[in-house]
């Protein structure tokens, strides 16, 4: 199985078991004080996390 982890700074918009889609919005970082926003992000496939940058679009590429 696959799972996807988000956290720091980010409000969640869908609750676990949700199905989704391309193109949903599942969450939104949230607007602070501090100049630097993030978002971490995981990708974990039974059980192995893996590098996420293997399955994100490269920068120069169109957005589908």
């Amino acid at each position: 199985s696959t799972y996807t982890v988000y956290a720091h700074d980010i409000e969640i918009k869908v609750k676990n078991g949700d199905k989704v889609k391309k193109g949903d919005v599942i969450a939104k970082v949230k607007s602070g004080t501090q100049k630097k926003r993030y978002l971490h992000f995981e990708i974990i496939i039974d059980g192995v996390h893996v590098d996420p940058l293997i399955y994100l679009p490269k920068q120069n590429e169109k957005k589908l």
